[in-house]
């Protein structure tokens, strides 16, 4: 509020969230929330939006009433098109679903209505890294390509994701993700919700500077932390055998240290089966050879006979 009572809107710093908080009455505000996108050499991505609010209250006995409990009575609770709960373990997380596509976009919104939904598995994922954090999330997607020698868009090699406006408001997360329409155009589901989740992931820790990946040496510990438990929810969401779930949540960190010294038909990486099962094995050989059929276009006749998974359009 200004001196004489007018809104205003207030900028917070190294940030891209705006905050416009209206009163209600003496002891009711509400917080809008305010993101902004941009996809580098995408026409018409440059834009702000509404990305939900926040209405808090307080009584004349002190007791709080906003979005995370409490009767909000005739004050109502904002709301941003959002798809937000918590999962069994009590992290609250949140996304959003802003991509166009139609077959990406099914995909997407099928991943969010499971009963273990894409953004639980990035928020269980990230707890391991940090259990005080939550995550907040908006999907997008376009056309995204590596860059040539020149710094230009190569369209012959386009990209699977890219990850913008990371950083934190509080304990959550947040980040606007774009997935690439050329790179998943034809190819399975799996492949899709696999880049969602090393999107996010990547994207955290990169912003945290935790180079996790990067000094990281022992296998098992990348698997505990990441890898596991987004190989499984890959087998429980998609019904995919366990070794393949594990070929594609590996084949996500090609760039990891550990990944990078591995032999490729030697060293072999531990598959957790779980229910009593022994644990498997699997090679990078076999991690290239498996992920691969995922990522293989069926819109290619050449590929007819070599892809795996649930087509994207199905």
């Amino acid at each position: 509020m200004g001196a004489d009572g007018q809104i205003i809107s207030v900028k917070l710093a190294e940030s891209d969230i705006y905050k416009q908080v209206v009163l209600r009455r003496l002891n009711c505000y509400t917080i809008h929330y305010y993101g902004h996108n941009y996809v580098e050499s995408v026409g018409g991505s440059d834009y702000w939006y509404e990305n939900g609010s926040e209405t808090y209250c307080q009584n004349e006995s002190g007791v709080d009433y906003g979005p995370n409990g409490g009767d909000y009575g005739d004050m109502g609770s904002g709301g941003g098109g959002t798809n937000g709960n918590s999962n069994s373990n009590g992290t609250n997380k949140d996304i959003h679903n802003k991509t166009t596509d139609l077959c990406i976009s099914n995909t997407v919104e099928a991943a969010l209505r499971a009963n273990k939904d894409i953004l639980g598995a990035m928020a269980d994922i990230i707890k391991n890294f940090d259990a005080s954090k939550t995550v907040n999330i908006n999907i997008y997607d376009g056309y995204i390509y590596y860059k040539d020698q020149y710094g230009n868009n190569d369209i012959t090699r386009p990209k699977p994701g890219l990850t913008t406006n990371q950083q934190f408001m509080g304990n959550s997360f947040s980040a606007d993700i774009t997935l690439g329409i050329d790179y998943h155009d034809g190819t399975s589901k799996e492949n899709l919700i696999s880049s969602m989740i090393h999107e996010i992931v990547h994207a955290y820790l990169g912003y945290t500077s935790n180079n996790f990946l990067k000094i990281e040496t022992d296998h098992n510990v990348i698997a505990e932390k990441y890898i596991t438990p987004m190989a499984h929810y890959l087998n429980s969401s998609f019904g995919i055998q366990m070794s393949d779930a594990y070929a594609l949540a590996w084949s996500g960190v090609s760039d990891s240290k550990v990944f990078n010294a591995a032999t490729p038909n030697d060293t072999e990486f531990t598959v957790v089966y779980g229910s009593g099962i022994p644990n498997g094995k699997i090679t990078v050989g076999d991690i290239n050879r498996i992920a691969g059929a995922y990522k293989l276009s069926t819109k290619i006749p050449a590929n007819n006979g070599y892809t795996k998974g649930s087509k994207i359009c199905d």
